[in-house]
């Protein structure tokens, strides 16, 4: 809901600043733009509505934390060690 605000101020700006009368459809146009984001809004709080009730969202955020933290003390013991992780396209000094 934030965008809206921000878009409609940056549209009539735009609008003044190049000396263009707002047309007709142009505000068809942000009556449409404003529809999507509070349908957007009511489909994004309504689904985490139904993952708070079965208890999804909290065990992703658990997961999503583990994965942080793995990375993060991967990141720790290879830096003390000084040594550099290659991906599996890297490969090392040509001899």
């Amino acid at each position: 809901m934030l965008p809206l605000p921000f878009a409609m101020v940056g549209t009539f700006g735009v609008f003044f600043l190049e000396g263009i009368f707002f047309p007709f459809s142009a505000m068809i146009g942000m009556i449409f733009m404003v529809g999507v984001v509070v349908n957007d809004a009511i489909v994004m709080i309504q689904t985490m509505i139904v993952h708070r009730r079965n208890g999804l969202l909290g065990e992703e955020i658990r997961r999503i934390k583990l994965m942080l933290r793995r990375k993060l003390y991967e990141k720790k013991t290879d830096s003390r060690r000084g040594a550099t992780r290659k991906g599996p396209l890297e490969t090392g000094p040509s001899c």
